[in-house]
């Protein structure tokens, strides 16, 4: 026995909605985020049909790096919740990871012991989101410490937005403006700003790096969707069968507490 109910996922739209983000980033790498099973999508079918065409993946999580690379995905995949231990560090050049680094306790796990393989890693800013990332008194003094580092590859930088599915709210600029000036002396780091709302309202904040989540799989990140959707496609449909039909008088109420008339 099978309940009625599926979701259907449409890989095709996933790859029209990737030529899509294309399409705003001509000159940018393009960073597919496949977090929490690529949104409810399926992240190794997801993967597996984005692999040629994006530049890198992120997942939140290392299991679900893992499981990628154990469905043979060879594209670089990002953590973008770091690492939590000393175990996770090891399992990320095992499987050729690349890592955030959120806040300095972090940063010192991966300093503390040699690595079998040196790192790469995103340096995460906290230009106005205050959910996670390095203050600006403390990035560049992190950003030099752990370029030099023998554990650590390469550092690129990183920072998110609060407020960029709205296009007439200045925070997104004063957070830009903010990153810029807490990075100008980095000379020739990688940026990584934008996420889906940016990418399609913000197009200054595409640097060299985009992320795309959202809008891969069809759901445009602003109110006034019908306007800007920009011809994103649906990946996901949900299909179900109706228990029955009820014939009711006007005024009758339905359900517990009578709540709905």
């Amino acid at each position: 026995m099978t309940r009625p109910t599926f979701a259907h996922i449409d890989l095709d739209a996933l790859r029209h909605n990737f030529n899509i983000v294309r399409q705003f980033a001509p000159q940018q790498k393009i960073m597919a985020m496949l977090k929490a099973d690529a949104y409810g999508h399926g992240a190794e079918q997801a993967a597996i049909t984005l692999n040629s065409l994006t530049d890198a993946i992120a997942v939140a999580f290392i299991d679900e790096a893992i499981a990628l690379r154990n469905a043979g995905i060879t594209k670089p995949i990002t953590l973008m919740q770091g690492i939590f231990d000393q175990q996770e560090i090891e399992l990320a050049c095992e499987y050729q990871l690349d890592l955030v680094i959120l806040h300095a306790e972090q940063a010192r796990m991966l300093e503390a012991e040699p690595c079998s393989r040196a790192l790469r890693i995103w340096l995460k800013f906290d230009s106005g989101m205050h959910r996670l990332g390095f203050s600006a008194n403390e990035y560049a003094y992190w950003y030099q410490h752990l370029r030099e580092h023998p554990n650590v590859a390469e550092v690129r930088l990183m920072t998110h937005f609060s407020c960029a599915d709205e296009p007439d709210n200045p925070v997104t600029t004063e957070q830009e403006a903010l990153f810029d000036r807490t990075t100008k002396a980095l000379q020739g780091a990688v940026y990584s700003l934008a996420n889906s709302a940016a990418i399609m309202a913000w197009p200054s904040t595409g640097r060299d790096w985009v992320r795309p989540g959202i809008m891969l799989y069809g759901v445009c990140p602003f109110a006034d969707w019908r306007e800007n959707h920009r011809d994103l496609q649906p990946v996901m449909t949900l299909k179900s069968v109706l228990i029955s039909t009820r014939h009711l008088e006007a005024g009758e109420a339905v359900g517990y507490g009578g709540s709905w008339v």
